[in-house]
C-alpha cells in the first residue's frame, strides 16, 4: 500500500464517526418531521372543517331566542258576548175579564157552529182532583161540583173561571153516580148555595134503577141548594135511560135542579170529543168548564 492509499483511509477512518453521528441523528429527525407534517395537515382540516361548519351555520336562520325574548303563550280568545235570553213569562191562569160578563147575557150562549175555540188549559194529569178554593172576596156564594173523568179535566177551567165563589169540588175517573153520595159528603154540598152534579157516564141501568141513583144523590145534598145536573152525551145508545132519569127528577125537583145538556155543544164542535166520543179535547175541556161557569153565575144572580 502507497502512502497515498494509507493517507485516504486514515481520513476515512477519521470522518466515520462524523458520518455514523450524522445518519444517526437523521434516523430520529425523519420520523418526526414526518409527525409534524401530518399533524399539520390534521390541523389545517380541522380549521378547514371548522370554518366550513361556520359557514353553514352562518346561512342558518338564526335562533329566535337570539335575536327576540322569549314569546308569551297567546291569551285565549275572549268569548262571545251574547245577550241572555229574555224569560218569556208563563201566562197566569185566571179567568178573563169577559167570562162573568158572557155569563150574565145567558148561560145558553155557545160558541158559533165550526169557530175556533181558544185553547184549553193544562191538564191535571191525575185521576182524582179535590179542590177547596175560597173566593177572593168575602161574602162570596158557595158552589160545589162533583163529577167524573169529565170533571177531572175541566177542574183547571172551573178553578180560572169561578175565582168569584168559594168553590169546593171532588171529582175522580170513572166514578159512578152512586159515589156521588160520598162526594157530596166531602164537599158539604149541602151548605152549599149552588151544587154542579156532573155523573152518569160511568153508568149502566134501565130508567127506573137510574132514577133511584140519582134520587140519592140528590138527597145526600139536601133540600136548600140550587142543583145543576150535566147529563151524560149519548157516546152510548143505553145513556138515554140515564138521560131520561135526570131529566125526569129535574121536573119532579119543582125548580130547585135544573139541567145543563152538554150534548148540543159535542154537536157543534164534534172536534172537542177524542175517538171515544165522551172525553175531551183540552179546548173542549175548556168550554165545558166555561159552560158550568157561566150557568153559576145565572143561579148566583137569581136568574
Amino acid at each position: 500500500m502507497d502512502d497515498r492509499t494509507h493517507h485516504l483511509l486514515h481520513r476515512a477512518g477519521d470522518i466515520a464517526p462524523w458520518v455514523i453521528g450524522v445518519l444517526a441523528v437523521g434516523a430520529v429527525l425523519v420520523p418526526v418531521a414526518g409527525a409534524w407534517g401530518r399533524g399539520d395537515g390534521d390541523g389545517e382540516q380541522a380549521v378547514s372543517t371548522e370554518a366550513s361548519a361556520a359557514r353553514r351555520i352562518s346561512f342558518q336562520r338564526p335562533l329566535r331566542s337570539a335575536v327576540h325574548p322569549p314569546l308569551q303563550p297567546a291569551a285565549p280568545a275572549p268569548a262571545p258576548v251574547t245577550a241572555p235570553p229574555v224569560p218569556v213569562p208563563a201566562a197566569p191562569v185566571v179567568a178573563p175579564r169577559d167570562t162573568a160578563a158572557a155569563a150574565a147575557v145567558s148561560a145558553t150562549t155557545r160558541p158559533p157552529k165550526g169557530s175556533r175555540l181558544p185553547p184549553g188549559f193544562p191538564s191535571p194529569g191525575r185521576s182524582y182532583v179535590f179542590v177547596d178554593q175560597p173566593a177572593r172576596k168575602a161574602g162570596a156564594r158557595t158552589v160545589a161540583v162533583l163529577g167524573d173523568s169529565l170533571t177531572v179535566g175541566a177542574s183547571p177551567g172551573i178553578q180560572a173561571f169561578l175565582t168569584d165563589v168559594n168553590l169546593k169540588l171532588d171529582a175522580r175517573v170513572s166514578r159512578p153516580t152512586l159515589e156521588g153520595v160520598q162526594a157530596a159528603a166531602s164537599t158539604k154540598a149541602s151548605r152549599a148555595d149552588i151544587v154542579v152534579v156532573a155523573l152518569g157516564s160511568n153508568d149502566s141501568c134501565a130508567v127506573a134503577e137510574c132514577r133511584r141513583r140519582v134520587d140519592a144523590v140528590l138527597a145526600a145534598v139536601g133540600p136548600t141548594p140550587k142543583v145543576v145536573w150535566m147529563p151524560p152525551v149519548m157516546f152510548r145508545p143505553n145513556m138515554q135511560a140515564m138521560r131520561t132519569a135526570i131529566t125526569a127528577a129535574a121536573k119532579a125537583s119543582r125548580g130547585r135542579m135544573t139541567v145543563l145538556d152538554w150534548q148540543p155543544y159535542v154537536d157543534d164542535h164534534p172536534e172537542i170529543t177524542s175517538s171515544d166520543g165522551i172525553h175531551l179535547t183540552s179546548e173542549g175541556y175548556r168550554l165545558r168548564a166555561q159552560v158550568t161557569a157561566d150557568d153559576v153565575h145565572r143561579l148566583a144572580a137569581g136568574r
